[in-house]
């Protein structure tokens, strides 16, 4: 539990770190609960993510609402090799109030959006956020695996805005952001 705190009090973005065991049972620690189950996460997208060979290893899920907080978060995943105490999965979850706040105060205004996609555009954040739209694959979308930087001219689906946008994949990690301005702006 010592290694959860540390890694808790020196990141700039929250990042809860939970364990799941081999029967998809979410157990959430906190000095006051002391590793007490919280959630059932069987059918999480970052929990079957481990149970297949193909998706098996570091892996970053569509954005979720968390069953324990309530909150919007991006959940990566890694199995757990040794299956101490019975645990299977280490789970991170990249809580999206505190990253919108960040995107939010460097975001082009009036019009301009930060957004945060996966490998074969999956979006994981955006901001202006909108609940709706979390998760959804976006058009124009880089193959797994592409990298690129550059600016492009597109449709937006957030806002159906023509929209300049410059992309950057980010080294060592199947994510591109992108910062976008709308033509008219």
């Amino acid at each position: 539990y010592r290694l959860v705190d540390i890694i808790r009090t020196s990141v700039r973005i929250p990042i809860d770190i939970q364990l799941v065991s081999e029967s998809g049972e979410l157990y959430y620690y906190t000095p006051d609960t002391d590793g007490a189950q919280r959630s059932t996460v069987s059918d999480r997208e970052y929990f079957t993510a481990q149970l297949n060979p193909v998706t098996r290893g570091f892996y970053i899920s569509r954005p979720v609402v968390s069953r324990v907080t309530g909150r919007w978060g991006i959940p990566v995943s890694h199995p757990v090799t040794k299956k101490n105490a019975g645990m299977a999965v280490l789970f991170a979850a990249i809580e999206l109030p505190t990253l919108n706040t960040l995107y939010e105060s460097v975001r082009p205004k009036p019009n301009g959006a930060i957004t945060l996609a996966k490998d074969g555009g999956v979006l994981l954040d955006r901001v202006p956020f909108d609940p709706a739209i979390m998760g959804t694959v976006l058009e124009h979308a880089l193959s797994p695996g592409d990298t690129y930087e550059g600016i492009r001219r597109f449709i937006s689906p957030a806002d159906r805005e023509e929209r300049i946008v410059a992309f950057n994949s980010i080294p060592g990690m199947p994510l591109v952001i992108s910062v976008s301005v709308s033509r008219s702006d």
